[in-house]
């Protein structure tokens, strides 16, 4: 993951319907910068920084957002930091289902998080004008 290239990414995500895979320079810095946060602060396996928070989910969504940017989703609204970490609580939901709260799904806190349909966070915020998308960002939403 640490050295995965655009290509290599590019065709391990390849459609069968053909499309490029959109933003690949973006998911290809992301893989990166996963690949190369997990060999350097968790041995090289994100099971390490599940046993990490202890069976905590707000420790191991403090352990994500604090080592992986691109689960760093906060923004300054009307003056006033928020943070969303929409991405990261999603992640520590879908390990809570995927074991039943069991084993490394086991957060004696789980309840501390929210958890969420990936776009609908988006959707309300634009909605109620507390986020707004740049033109490029505009244009590929549609």
């Amino acid at each position: 993951m640490a050295e995965v290239n655009e290509a290599t990414l590019s065709q391990l995500f390849q459609s069968d319907s053909g499309p490029p895979m959109p933003m690949v320079s973006e998911r290809t810095r992301v893989v990166n910068e996963a690949g190369s946060v997990l060999l350097d602060k968790f041995s090289g396996s994100f099971v390490n920084a599940v046993l990490q928070a202890e069976k905590s989910a707000e420790k191991l969504l403090k352990i994500i957002v604090g080592n992986l940017s691109s689960y760093r989703d906060e923004a300054t609204y009307q003056g006033q930091q928020v943070y969303l970490y929409k991405r990261a609580q999603i992640l520590i939901g879908d390990i809570w289902a995927c074991f039943d709260g069991q084993g490394l799904g086991e957060f004696h806190d789980i309840n501390s998080i929210t958890v969420f349909a990936d776009y609908r966070v988006p959707q309300v915020l634009l909605y109620y004008g507390a986020l707004t998308y740049s033109a490029t960002a505009a244009q590929s939403a549609v």
